[in-house]
């Protein structure tokens, strides 16, 4: 699977198993691995997604969606 730059930043995930590189320009930028995340930037700033994130080995993610991420104004 992949989650490309670009897209709408809808979710945040966790890395709960594997291996994922991170792309941008073309380029891999940085490797993540169980423990880490991704996707807080494109929810915080309501921005597209900065870099493709790629699964290079099997990958088991959760996430949280921006609707649980974010606090809802009163």
């Amino acid at each position: 699977s992949s989650y490309f730059a670009g897209d709408d930043g809808d979710n945040f995930y966790v890395i709960d198993q594997g291996d994922l590189e991170v792309i941008k320009d073309g380029k891999v930028v940085n490797h993540l691995s169980s423990g880490r995340s991704f996707g807080e930037i494109a929810l915080m700033y309501n921005v597209p997604r900065q870099a493709t994130v790629k699964v290079s080995n099997f990958g088991l993610l959760s996430f949280v969606s921006r609707d649980f991420f974010l606090p809802t104004p009163t």
